[in-house]
C-alpha cells in the first residue's frame, strides 16, 4: 500500500510542478510562442467581446500608419510583437495546436486578455507574469498573408492556475471574475510591488488539466483501494497470460463486424469475467474494429461507456465506424458538448424519439435464426475441416494433411489393392525401418521365391549373432552327419528287424538303454538272466527292493548302529515286542519289556521315545522285507550279495533300481523291442561313449530333424542335404535374419501380394509408401466425417457461402442490438420530462450549461445515450469528482497516456480497458536527429522527463489479463514491416500473402547536401520536397501527403521557402492550400502521430557526419524510442513511403560498424536495394511443403514460371511475370489464419481491395481427382494469362508503338520526378505502367528515342557518374514551375 502511495504521490506533484512550471503562472513576454495585440481598437464587453465573433489579423500595417483609420477598426487584430516573421511565429503556434488536437483531442489555443506581474515565494523568488481571462479561438488560413481569428466562447475564464496560486494571499470573495470589474478593482487589492495590465496575447495554453488536478488533490486517499490501481502499480509484478483457446470457442459475443482471431480473443476476454484488462496492438493491426465491437457487447447488456482518448484520429476512427453502421445516435463527443452546437440536444432528442421502433428496414430477406443456424453450421464445417487437415493420424506423426501430399507427390501410381492393417499405430520410426527391410527384397528376392524348397529351409539359425558363427557350422555339420551314420548301422546291427523303423525321437531312447545297460553290467549283475523275466516281475522287484533301500534309510536315521550290527539279538527282541505288543498286561511281561527297552536304549534321539512303537513296527518291517526279498530265488543271485551282508549296499541297490526302472520306461515308450537287452554285448564302450558324444545344439539349429516323426533315415537325408549346400550357410543366414525382421513387421503379406502382381523388383519401397498412404486415406475417410462423402468444390461452395452468411450475420447484429438499444425499460414520465427540458432549450441553448444539464440528468441519458467519447483531458472538466458512474471505461491510446492524466479517471468507472501499441513512439523532441537533446515543446513543460512509464507499459508488465492483435493490414513495403515485427513486436505479427516485391511503395531521391557546415537544415532536400509534393498532389489529387522531417528547423525551412516565394507562384499557393485543408501536413519526425497518410515523403536533413556523431549520445531508452519513431513513419505511410536523403549508400552502410545502429541500417538499406536485384521469396524456417514444389515443377514444365513465395505466415506459389495471380494452399492457410474470418471473409477482402486473382487448392478435392483439379487450374491460369500474361508463350495484346508519343514522354517525367533511376529502370517502369510485362527490343528502342529527346530539351539531366538520369531540377522557381 505505501508503494502505492507513492506512485499516486508523484503522479500528484508531477501535476504540480507541471502548473508550476506553465505558462498560464509564469508566462514568458521574451519568447517567439505568442503574438501580442493592440487593444486600443476592440470593443470589450464586461467579460468578453462586443458583438463581433471574426477578426481578420493584420501582418503587415501598425496603428502609426493611419491612427484615424486603426481606431475605426474594430474588426482587425494588429500586432504588437516586435518579432520580424511574425507569420512564421503563428504558423508554429498553430502547428502545435493542431498537434495538440491530434495527440490530446484538445485545442489550446486562446487569447489571453490582462496579466498580473506578483510574487510567491513557494514558486520562485522573482516576479512571475501570468495571464489574467483566457478565452478559447482558433485561427484559419485564408491565403498566404490572411489570417481569420475566430471567438469560440460568450466569455472569459479566469485562469484557474492562477487562482489556484494566489489561494491564500488573495481574497477573491471581494471580486467578481468579470474582466471589467478586475481591471477597475484588482490595482486597489495587490501589494505595491504587484501590477495589472490590459495586455492580449494570442498563445498556446493548456487549463484542461488543471481539473485534473484538482480531482486528483480532493481524491488521493481514495485510489489505493481501485482494483485497476493495485493492478498497474503494484511493486508484484507476475504477468498473467491469457488461455486464448479457452476463451476462443466457449463464449458467444454480438460481433457487427469481421473479426480475426486475435480480434476475437480481444472482445472475448470481455465476456468472460469481469476484470480489466488490456488489448496490445501494434501499428498494423486494425484495433479500432476490436474497440466498436467491445462498446457494442457492453451496450448490449444495457450498461454505458465511457471512451477515453489521447489521439484525435483514433476517437474519429471510431466515430466513423458507428455512422457506417447507423449507430451514430450512440454517442455524445465533445465537440456536441461545446458551444452553440444543438447537435447534441437534438441528437439525445431524436434517441429519446426512437425508443421502441423496432430497427432499420430489412431487405426482406431472412435474418432470423434460420441465418445464424446456417451460419455456424458453414463455420463449423470450415473449422472441422481446417482442424482435420492439421490433425495427426494414430501414431503414424503424419497430419491428414501431410498424408494427402504424399500421396499426391507420386507421379506413376500404381494404386495397390494391398491395405496395411491398424495404419494408425504405425510410427515414423516404424515405417522407415519396414521400408529399409522391403529395400532389401532385391538381395533376397530369389530366396524368398524358392524359401519353401530351399535346402537349407530346415536350419534354424536365428539364435546366431553374426556371418562368421555360422560359418564355422560347416564342419560339424559335416560330424553330425557321421555322428547319425554310426547310429544307423548300430541300430541295424541291434535291431536286425528295423529296417529304420525307429523314429528319430528314440535315437535317444536308444542310446540311453545301452549305456544303463553297460552302467548296470558294471555292477556284477548277471543282465541277461534279468531281462528273462517279465515286465511287470521286474517292476515288483524294483518297488519292493525301493521300498526297503527307503525304510532302511530311514531306520538308520532313527537307531544306533548297533541295532544293524548285532543282528540276530535285533531279530529277537523284533519277535519278543511283535509276539507281546497286543497281549493284556504288555508291559508286565518280561519279553516285551526287554525288548521295548532295548530299542529305547538304541534311539539316537532320546526326545523320541513317545514314537517307540511306531519305529519298532516300522523296523520290524523293514526287516521282513529284507526276508522276503532274500527268499525270492529269482533275484538273490542278482542283488543277493548286496542284502545277505548285516550292512545293506544301499547306495548299490538304489542304482539298480533307479537304473532298471529308467530301462523298462524307455523301452515301454519307444518303439524298441525288449530283446536288444541280449544284444548289447556287442556295443564295446568306446563305442558307447562316441554315442554319447553332445550334439544336442543341433536340435535347436535343426528342429525338424529332432521332431517326434522324422526317421532316422530323413535325419540322415536332411542333414546330407545341409552338409552338400553348406557353401550357402551365410547367405541363408542372412535371408534368415531379414525374413525375421519381415515377419516381426508383419510384412509377409504385403511381400506375397507384390509377388503375386509381379511388379519390378526397385519399386518395392514405392509400392509400400503408397500402399501405406492409400490405407492412412481409407483410415481417414472412415475416422474423419467432414471429408467421407464430400464432393468436388463443396468446401469452396461453403466458404463461399459462409462469406455471404457472415455479412448478413453482420448485418443482423447490427439490427438486433438496434432493437435492443430502442427497447430500453426508462419511466415514460422522466422521457417526458427530459424531452421538454431538451426541447426548450434548444432555440436558447447559448444560455444554457450544457454539461449541466447532462451531469443534472446523467441517469436518463446515460440509457438514451450510452456512450460518451471524450479525450483524457477533458474527463475531469465534465464529470468533475463523480464516482463510478460509467459500468466501462475503454481508454484508448493508452501508450501515450501516463498516470497523472489517468488517475482521476479511475475513480468514474468499475470496469477497464486499456488499448493501444505497446511500441507507440511518445512525442518529444528528444530525438536522434532533434536540434538538441531535450528541447522540450514551446507550449508546456514536459513532464515527463525522468521517462516514466506510460499506463499500457506498466499493463504490460503487471498480471493484468492480456490479449494481442497480431494480424497485419498492411502489406505495403513488406521488408520495412518485417523489420519493425522483428524489432519491436517479437516477430508476433502475422501477414496474409504478400504478393509484392519487398521494395513495392519505397522511393528514394539522393540529393547533393548545399552547405556540407549546415547540420540541422539542408536547402536542397526542402527544394527536392517541395517538387515532390506538387508532383504527387497533381498526379494523385485524392491522395493525402504528410512531410516528416528528422528535425523542427527543417521544418520551418520548408515553410519559409514556400512562403518566401513570389505571390504569383502556382505550386507555392497550391501547397499551401493543401496544407490549409490539412491535405497536406509537415512535421518533425519527433512529434509525429500515427496519423495514416496515403504517402509520407521522409527527409533525413542532417549529413553523415552527424548521424554518426549523435549515434554516441544514444542511451538504451533513446534507441528504443528512435526505433519506436521509425515504425511510426512507415505505419503512416498507406501507399508511398519517399526517401529524400543527401547521405547516399556508401555512407548508410557505415551504420553497420555501431551494432546499437543496425537497425537504422536496415531501415536505410531497403530503400537502396535495386528493383532487378530484389527477390521473390523471403527466407523461411517452416518446413518444406512437397506438394507445392511438386506442382510448381509440373507447372514449369508446361511453360509457367512459378516460384514458391516463403512469406514467414504461409507459403503460396505466384508467377514471376505477373504479381497479381496468386495459388493459396489451404493447408498453409489453416496454419497462417487462425479462424474462418480470416481465413474466408478477410482474405478474400483483402485480395479484392489488392486486385489480387487467387486460386484455392483444396487438397481434398486434388485428392479424389488429381486430373480433375490440375485442369481447373490450368484453366484459371490460362484465363488469368489474357490480362497479367503469366505464361512464357505471351498471347498478343495492343501495340506498345500504338501508345502516343506525349503520353509515353509524360510517363518518363512523371516516373523521374519521384525518383532518379537508370535507363533499364526507366524502361522497365513505363511499361509496366502501361501493363506490359516484358520488354521487348522494339519496345526498348522508342523508349530509349524519347528520353535522348528529353535530355536534348533539358527536361531531365543524365548523371555519368551515377549513370542515371533525373529530372532537371536545378533551377528552384523553374523546375517547381515545370514540374
Amino acid at each position: 500500500m505505501l508503494f502505492l502511495e507513492e506512485k499516486i504521490k508523484s503522479a500528484y506533484n508531477n501535476l504540480y510542478e507541471f502548473i508550476r512550471n506553465s505558462n498560464l503562472i509564469d508566462f514568458k513576454t521574451d519568447s517567439t510562442s505568442y503574438l501580442e495585440f493592440f487593444t486600443d481598437n476592440i470593443n470589450f464587453s464586461s467579460n468578453g467581446f462586443k458583438s463581433r465573433k471574426e477578426f481578420e489579423i493584420n501582418f503587415e500595417k501598425t496603428p502609426a500608419d493611419n491612427i484615424q483609420l486603426f481606431f475605426k477598426d474594430k474588426k482587425t487584430f494588429y500586432i504588437r510583437s516586435d518579432e520580424k516573421d511574425k507569420k512564421l511565429v503563428l504558423e508554429h503556434i498553430l502547428s502545435d495546436n493542431a498537434f495538440s488536437k491530434k495527440s490530446t483531442g484538445i485545442s489550446i489555443l486562446y487569447l489571453s486578455y490582462g496579466t498580473l506581474k506578483w510574487k510567491n515565494h513557494v514558486f520562485s523568488q522573482k516576479h512571475l507574469f501570468s495571464p489574467v481571462f483566457l478565452m478559447p479561438i482558433s485561427v484559419f488560413r485564408k491565403n498566404a498573408d490572411q489570417y481569420t481569428l475566430k471567438i469560440h466562447s460568450e466569455q472569459f475564464i479566469f485562469n484557474p492556475f492562477l487562482k489556484e496560486s494566489l489561494a491564500g494571499l488573495l481574497d477573491f470573495s471581494l471580486l467578481d471574475h468579470y474582466a471589467e470589474s478586475f481591471f477597475k478593482n484588482m490595482p486597489e487589492k495587490i501589494p505595491v510591488d504587484w501590477e495589472v495590465t490590459q495586455r492580449l496575447f494570442l498563445s498556446l495554453f493548456n487549463i484542461e488539466r488543471y481539473m485534473n488536478f484538482k480531482e486528483l488533490e480532493n481524491r488521493k486517499e481514495q485510489l489505493p483501494s481501485l482494483s485497476i490501481v493495485k493492478t498497474l502499480y503494484s511493486d508484484e509484478k507476475s504477468h498473467t497470460t491469457v488461455d486464448k483457446e479457452k476463451i476462443y470457442r466457449p463464449m458467444k459475443i454480438l460481433p457487427i463486424s469481421i473479426l480475426d482471431k486475435s480480434q476475437q480473443t480481444a472482445v472475448k476476454l470481455y465476456k468472460k469475467n469481469n476484470d480489466n484488462y488490456a488489448v496490445f496492438s501494434s501499428s498494423f493491426s486494425e484495433k479500432n474494429e476490436v474497440t466498436v465491437n467491445i462498446i457494442i457487447q457492453a451496450l448490449a447488456e444495457q450498461k454505458n461507456v465511457l471512451y477515453v482518448y489521447s489521439h484525435e484520429q483514433s476517437a474519429s476512427q471510431l466515430k466513423k465506424s458507428l455512422k457506417e453502421r447507423d449507430l451514430d445516435n450512440i454517442y455524445i463527443s465533445p465537440e456536441q458538448i461545446s458551444g452553440k452546437n444543438t447537435d447534441t440536444l437534438k441528437k439525445i432528442l431524436s434517441s429519446l424519439d426512437n425508443l421502441g421502433i423496432s430497427a432499420r428496414k430489412s431487405d426482406g430477406s431472412d435474418v432470423g435464426d434460420d441465418l445464424v443456424s446456417q451460419y455456424e453450421k458453414s463455420e463449423n464445417i470450415l473449422s472441422e475441416y481446417y482442424i482435420t487437415l492439421n490433425t495427426f493420424l494414430g501414431k503414424t506423426g503424419l497430419k491428414v494433411s501431410e498424408v494427402f501430399e504424399r500421396y499426391l507427390v507420386f507421379t506413376s501410381k500404381r494404386n495397390p489393392t494391398y491395405r496395411i492393417p491398424n495404419v494408425k499405430s504405425m510410427s515414423k520410426e516404424n515405417f522407415s525401418e519396414n521400408q529399409s527391410i522391403l529395400d532389401d527384397y532385391s538381395t533376397y528376392n530369389e530366396i524368398y521365391k524358392i524359401y519353401n524348397d530351399h535346402p537349407l529351409r530346415e536350419l534354424c539359425l536365428n539364435h546366431f549373432d553374426d556371418a562368421a558363427s555360422v560359418d564355422s557350422l560347416k564342419p560339424l555339420f559335416t560330424e553330425y552327419l557321421k555322428y547319425l551314420k554310426f547310429i544307423d548301422s548300430y541300430i541295424k546291427k541291434l535291431i536286425p528287424e528295423s529296417k529304420n523303423t525307429i523314429d528319430s525321437f528314440y535315437i535317444d531312447s536308444f542310446i540311453e538303454i545301452l549305456r544303463l545297460l553297460k552302467e548296470l553290467e558294471l555292477i556284477d549283475l548277471t543282465i541277461k538272466t534279468l531281462f528273462t523275466k517279465s515286465r511287470e516281475t521286474l517292476l515288483t522287484f524294483c518297488e519292493k527292493l525301493k521300498f526297503f533301500c527307503d525304510s532302511y534309510e530311514l531306520a538308520r536315521k532313527r537307531f544306533t548302529e548297533e541295532i544293524f550290527f548285532s543282528f540276530p539279538e535285533t531279530e529277537l527282541m523284533l519277535e519278543h515286542y511283535t509276539a507281546n505288543k497286543d497281549k493284556q498286561f504288555r508291559n508286565f511281561l518280561p519279553q516285551f519289556s526287554i525288548a521295548r527297552k532295548y530299542f529305547v536304549k538304541n534311539l539316537r534321539n532320546p526326545s523320541d521315545k513317545p514314537n517307540i512303537d511306531g519305529f519298532i513296527i516300522d523296523l520290524h518291517r523293514t526287516f521282513s522285507e529284507r526276508h522276503d526279498l532274500l527268499a525270492d530265488s529269482d533275484f538273490t543271485n542278482i542283488v543277493g550279495a548286496y542284502l545277505k551282508n548285516s550292512r545293506p549296499n544301499i547306495a548299490v541297490l538304489k542304482k539298480i533300481v533307479d537304473d532298471l526302472r529308467s530301462i523298462l520306461i524307455l523301452i515301454d515308450t519307444s518303439k524298441i523291442p525288449f530283446y536288444i537287452v541280449q544284444n548289447y554285448e556287442q556295443v564295446t564302450d568306446s563305442e558307447i561313449n562316441y554315442l554319447k558324444t553332445d550334439f544336442s545344439a543341433f536340435k535347436r539349429i535343426i528342429p525338424s530333424v529332432h521332431s517326434n516323426d522324422s526317421l532316422i533315415s530323413q535325419k540322415i537325408e536332411l542333414t546330407e542335404k545341409i552338409v552338400n549346400n553348406s557353401f550357402m550357410l551365410v547367405q541363408w543366414f542372412e535371408f534368415t535374419q531379414w525374413l525375421e525382421k519381415l515377419t516381426g513387421k508383419e510384412l509377409n503379406a504385403f511381400l506375397d501380394y507384390f509377388c503375386s502382381e509381379n511388379f519390378d523388383i526397385s519399386v518395392i519401397s514405392e509400392v509400400y509408401e503408397e500402399a501405406f498412404l492409400l490405407s492412412c486415406i481409407d483410415n481417414i475417410f472412415i475416422n474423419f466425417p467432414v471429408l467421407r462423402n464430400c464432393e468436388s468444390k463443396y468446401f469452396s461452395d461453403i466458404s463461399k457461402k459462409y462469406r455471404a452468411y457472415s455479412e448478413k450475420y453482420i448485418e443482423n447484429n447490427i439490427d438486433n442490438f438496434i432493437i435492443t438499444n430502442n427497447h430500453k425499460n426508462i419511466e415514460p414520465e422522466k422521457i417526458i420530462d427530459l424531452r421538454n427540458q431538451l426541447f426548450s432549450n434548444i432555440q436558447n441553448i447559448s444560455s444554457v450549461d450544457l454539461k449541466k444539464i447532462i451531469n443534472d440528468n446523467f441517469d436518463i441519458i446515460k440509457d438514451v445515450v450510452p456512450l460518451f467519447i471524450l479525450p483524457i483531458l477533458s474527463v475531469s472538466e465534465y464529470f468533475f469528482m463523480a464516482e463510478e458512474i460509467f459500468d466501462l471505461i475503454i481508454i484508448d491510446d493508452a501508450s501515450t497516456i501516463y498516470s497523472e492524466d489517468i488517475l482521476p479517471i479511475f475513480l468514474k468507472g468499475k470496469r477497464f480497458i486499456l488499448t493501444g501499441d505497446i511500441a507507440a513512439s511518445s512525442p518529444s523532441k528528444s530525438s536522434l536527429f532533434a536540434d538538441n537533446f531535450f528541447n522540450m515543446r514551446s507550449f508546456e513543460t514536459d513532464i515527463k522527463d525522468n521517462f516514466s512509464k506510460n499506463i499500457l507499459e506498466l499493463a504490460f508488465e503487471s498480471d493484468m489479463p492480456a490479449a494481442k492483435l497480431v494480424r497485419s493490414y498492411n502489406h505495403l513495403y513488406n521488408r520495412l514491416i518485417r523489420l519493425m515485427t522483428d524489432n519491436l513486436y517479437n516477430c508476433e505479427i502475422v501477414f496474409y500473402p504478400d504478393i509484392t516485391k519487398s521494395t513495392e511503395g519505397l522511393y528514394l531521391n539522393l540529393v547533393e547536401k548545399d552547405d556540407p557546415h549546415t547540420e540541422d537544415k539542408n536547402y536542397n532536400e526542402a527544394i527536392q520536397v517541395i517538387s515532390l509534393i506538387n508532383t504527387y498532389s497533381k498526379r494523385f489529387p485524392e491522395y493525402t501527403i504528410g512531410i516528416v522531417t528528422l528535425n523542427s528547423k527543417q521544418k520551418d525551412l520548408i515553410y519559409s521557402i514556400l512562403k518566401g516565394m513570389d505571390d504569383s507562384e502556382p505550386t507555392a499557393k497550391n501547397i499551401l492550400e493543401l496544407i490549409k485543408k490539412d491535405i497536406v501536413s509537415i512535421e518533425d519526425h519527433s512529434v509525429l502521430l500515427n496519423e495514416k497518410k496515403d504517402i509520407i515523403i521522409f527527409s533525413t536533413v542532417v549529413s553523415s557526419t552527424t548521424l554518426f556523431s549523435n549515434i554516441e549520445k544514444l542511451s538504451v531508452y533513446d534507441l528504443l524510442e528512435e526505433k519506436k519513431r521509425f515504425n511510426t513513419i512507415v505505419s503512416c505511410a498507406k501507399h508511398i513511403l519517399h526517401l529524400v536523403t543527401s547521405i547516399d549508400e556508401q555512407n548508410f552502410e557505415k551504420l553497420k560498424t555501431f551494432p546499437q545502429c543496425v537497425f537504422f541500417y536496415k531501415f536505410f538499406s531497403a530503400f537502396f536495394i535495386k528493383e532487378n536485384s530484389s527477390d521473390f521469396s523471403e527466407p523461411s524456417h517452416r518446413e518444406e511443403s512437397i506438394f507445392l514444389d511438386f506442382l510448381c515443377k509440373k507447372l514449369s514444365i508446361e511453360g509457367y514460371q512459378p516460384f514458391i513465395r516463403n512469406d514467414s505466415s504461409e507459403k503460396f506459389i505466384q508467377f514471376k511475370n505477373s504479381e497479381s495471380i496468386l495459388l493459396e494452399y489451404d493447408y498453409e492457410i489453416s496454419r497462417a489464419c487462425l479462424n474462418e474470418n480470416e481465413r474466408e471473409c478477410l482474405r478474400n477482402r483483402y485480395f479484392e481491395q489488392n486486385n489480387i486473382k487467387s486460386y484455392r487448392i483444396w487438397l481434398i478435392d486434388w485428392v479424389k481427382d488429381f486430373a480433375k483439379q490440375y485442369k481447373e487450374l490450368i484453366k484459371f491460369i490460362e484465363t488469368a494469362e489474357t490480362h497479367t500474361s503469366v505464361s512464357t508463350n505471351r498471347k498478343k495484346r495492343q501495340s506498345f508503338a500504338a501508345i502516343a508519343k506525349e503520353d509515353i514522354c509524360s510517363s518518363i517525367q512523371s516516373i523521374l520526378a519521384v525518383s532518379s533511376l537508370s535507363e533499364t529502370e526507366i524502361k522497365r517502369e513505363v511499361i509496366r505502367k502501361f501493363g506490359f510485362s516484358r520488354l521487348t527490343k522494339e519496345m526498348s528502342n522508342l523508349i530509349e528515342t524519347y528520353i535522348q529527346e528529353l535530355l536534348q530539351k533539358e527536361i531531365i539531366y543524365f548523371s555519368k557518374e551515377d549513370n542515371i538520369y533525373s529530372f532537371n531540377i536545378t533551377d528552384k522557381s523553374q523546375s517547381l514551375q515545370e514540374s
